[in-house]
């Protein structure tokens, strides 16, 4: 029982050495940790001192280079100021010179124009004198050309009453020998009123066989011309225009007698005719 109650006794002696043993354990846990905590803490400090010395040295380089380069530029801009100056100065220099001799070419100027003036002057005394004398020419010339133009006109008035006769003897001829050829009835009657009207024909042919007699004469004259040209063309018109042209009778009066038609109308489609008739 003694030795129960020795044992029993020790218990919490046991137990407080063990929570003694267990606090000392954990403060040699937590002194450890702190330990570490230290050093990390230290480490981090020296690397950051490192690099925040490391920038600061990086940054004073920097600074000391822009400081360089801005006194380089200030040296430069010092030097292209006083070279702008130098030049300021050449400058200012010319111009001087310049005005004065601006100046004197003024000067220059002034008599010149004074002595142009006076040429001026002159020259419009003469300039005046030879419009009169112009004037003079431009109305004798109009006078000439007026005198000029009524002698060309009755020249071509001559020439066109010379031509109008050459070709009215060229169509008396052809009539001529159309009369005294060939076997178409009333030939004569027919060229006679086709020449010179009715009034000039014992024998007046109607309208309506004008046409086939001037054909059954160009079929006489020139056989298959008259179909030649009435493949040419359906207008009757320009068809007996172009028979007269055939027969060499292309004559403004017969035609409008052979057609019935206007002068405007006949002179209208002659140019055409002669065109068609060409390819003939």
């Amino acid at each position: 029982m003694r030795m129960k109650t020795a044992e029993v006794a020790a218990i919490p002696h046991e137990v407080k050495v063990k929570a003694l043993e267990s606090a000392h354990q954990k403060g040699v846990k937590v002194r450890w940790g702190l330990t570490v905590c230290l050093i990390v803490v230290a480490l981090a400090s020296g690397i950051v001192y490192v690099l925040i010395r490391k920038r600061h040295r990086q940054q004073r380089q920097e600074w000391q280079n822009r400081l360089a380069e801005d006194d380089r530029e200030m040296s430069e801009m010092v030097k292209a100021q006083s070279e702008k100056n130098r030049e300021i100065g050449l400058l200012n220099y010319q111009m001087e010179r310049k005005k004065e001799q601006i100046g004197s070419m003024e000067q220059k100027q002034k008599e010149r124009l004074q002595r142009e003036r006076e040429k001026v002057k002159e020259k419009v005394d003469e300039i005046k004198q030879l419009k009169e004398t112009e004037s003079a020419m431009m109305r004798e010339k109009r006078e000439l050309e007026k005198s000029l133009e009524t002698t060309l006109k009755e020249q071509r008035e001559l020439q066109s009453m010379a031509a109008k006769v050459e070709h009215d003897k060229l169509i008396n001829q052809r009539i001529m020998r159309y009369r005294v050829t060939g076997k178409v009835k009333q030939k004569d009657a027919l060229l006679m009123q086709l020449k010179h009207g009715n009034m000039y024909v014992g024998e007046q042919i109607p309208d309506e066989e004008i046409r086939p007699m001037i054909e059954a004469l160009l079929d006489e004259v020139c056989p298959a011309m008259r179909q030649r040209i009435d493949n040419m063309t359906n207008n009757l018109t320009k068809q007996m225009m172009c028979y007269l042209i055939a027969l060499e009778l292309d004559d403004e009066e017969m035609m409008y007698r052979a057609t019935r038609k206007k002068l405007e109308t006949i002179r209208r489609y002659y140019r055409e005719c002669e065109e068609m008739m060409e390819g003939l």
